[in-house]
């Protein structure tokens, strides 16, 4: 399949895809161009589906009546991208001519989240009078 990475995808999810043939925006001259023109220069160019990481795509444009199959995925961070492509794969392999993918990643806590509650060890204000349970 004819694939066109948007412009806030990483470049190197092209080699996630062996065997379409996958370009980026500069290469098919269509650096800076906004949503809409973007998905029908996309169709008159001949590609069949559009990875993007624009969420609100569906709500910004009409999508009715369209050729090309777009993937939106929920971020564009490359190191989660790359930790399941996977899921980037099988996406792409299931689009159909009009079809709309959403691919959610999954993500790590970030550091300090997720591990239970943390205190710090406040020292009270020379101020205030010290706590006191009641």
């Amino acid at each position: 399949m004819r694939v066109l990475l948007d412009e806030n995808i990483p470049a190197g999810l092209r080699r996630l895809l062996p065997g379409h043939e996958a370009t980026l925006p500069t290469d098919a001259g269509l650096t800076g161009v906004s949503n809409g023109e973007l998905l029908t220069a996309a169709e008159k160019l001949g590609y069949e589906v559009l990875l993007i990481a624009d969420r609100n795509l569906s709500y910004q444009q009409n999508l009715t009546g369209r050729a090309i199959a777009i993937v939106v995925f929920d971020t564009n961070h490359w190191g989660t991208i790359r930790q399941d492509a996977a899921r980037v794969v099988g996406a792409v392999d299931r689009c159909t001519p009009g079809s709309f993918i959403e691919v959610a990643f999954d993500r790590p806590a970030p550091p300090g989240k997720g591990r239970g509650p943390t205190f710090s060890r406040r020292q009270p204000c020379a101020s205030s009078p010290p706590w006191r349970p009641q």
